[in-house]
């Protein structure tokens, strides 16, 4: 009886789920893009200059300068089988700081307690060192490990997006 519940449950609860969008992005003028083309580039990354009803102009990423000038690749419209937009990604530094202090602590925590000597027999003991030993290694393990986390995460990763050609976007 449970079962059949526990699933209504979990797919009502799923549609309050954000979705990303799946539409295609318009491009503008000074969008970076990547074009899959016909040959002879085959594929042409680089800032959008124009578009018009025939053609786009892109300055390459790759292309070297002349007189100071970048040189501008004129691509037919008919020769262009994707066309995507670059879109930035976002940091994920307090995911990586968060992770990075569990198992830093976790890590300092075990290290510092297995090499450090506990009570002996024979002497008689308050607090075992060892225990003393794990709680600063917790807490040192964890800081580093939440510092490299955070620096781990913060690198943010751009990803394409496809986009659509429309004419007269200059």
């Amino acid at each position: 009886m449970l079962r059949p519940a526990a699933i209504t449950i979990a797919l009502s609860m799923s549609s309050l789920l954000p979705v990303p969008a799946q539409t295609a992005h318009v491009l503008a003028r000074g969008d970076k893009v990547r074009l899959q083309v016909d040959l002879p580039y085959q594929q042409i990354v680089g800032t959008l200059i124009s578009l018009d009803s025939d053609t786009l102009r892109v300055v390459p990423d790759y292309g070297a300068t002349v007189a100071g000038k970048s040189p501008t690749v004129a691509v037919p419209r008919r020769s262009i089988r994707l066309a995507e937009i670059r879109v930035p990604g976002h940091s994920h530094a307090g995911k990586g700081a968060a992770i990075g202090l569990a198992v830093g602590a976790l890590v300092g925590g075990g290290l510092a307690y297995a090499a450090t000597p506990g009570c002996s027999p024979d002497e008689w003991c308050i607090v075992d060192p060892k225990t003393d030993a794990a709680a600063a290694g917790v807490l040192i393990g964890g800081l580093v490990g939440a510092g490299v986390g955070a620096i781990a995460g913060a690198s943010s990763r751009e990803r394409w997006e496809p986009a659509t050609l429309t004419a007269g976007s200059q």
